[in-house]
């Protein structure tokens, strides 16, 4: 289920807070757990229901990072676009100046301010980047946790089972040999 940004939005044109998202997300758990209540009587199993939480927390996240990476976009261009036209008022400032060393030092201020944008922008981009390549490496991780937390369950069950066909033994034995008795 794909949160709706009206219903997130307390006003047009803003981000929801992490709360109102928290608040749709909730209410949408509620109505499905209603929903599968009046449909079976037994109501909903605890796997079913934490499938169904991890899914709309999962989406709930991806909307705020989206917007998160919306908004980083467009700051990076506007310092782009800023650094440009700084570099290419220096550039031809100075172009323009060769004769007066006042207009040219103010020329070269200002290509100075424009490749200084640029070195900003570069940072934030490659800040981006490494936030992604962070949080992919956090996925893998998590994905392999996870996969241990799997076979451990496995294993669990296989040891209860097995445990419980020894007590069974055990038991059988006991009584034969007190029939020995």
């Amino acid at each position: 289920m794909r949160m709706d940004d009206d219903k997130l939005a307390s006003k047009r044109g803003q981000n929801p807070t992490p709360e109102e998202r928290a608040n749709v997300v909730i209410k949408q758990l509620e109505d499905f757990i209603r929903d599968k209540k009046k449909e079976s009587l037994g109501g909903m199993s605890f796997p079913e229901w934490q499938a169904l939480a991890r899914a709309e927390i999962a989406a709930a996240i991806k909307d705020a990072e989206r917007s998160v990476y919306f908004e980083d976009c467009l700051i990076n261009r506007v310092l782009i676009v800023g650094a440009s036209t700084l570099v290419t008022i220096g550039f031809w400032g100075a172009a323009m100046s060769i004769d007066n060393s006042l207009e040219m030092t103010a020329s070269l201020i200002i290509g100075v301010a424009g490749l200084v944008f640029f070195a900003i922008a570069f940072e934030w981009g490659a800040r981006n980047i490494s936030k992604r390549v962070a949080a992919k490496r956090r996925a893998r991780s998590w994905d392999r946790v996870m996969a241990v937390d799997r076979r451990i369950k496995r294993m669990q069950k296989d040891i209860e089972r097995r445990a419980k066909d020894i007590e069974e033994k055990l038991e059988k034995l006991t009584k034969i040999t007190r029939g020995m008795e």
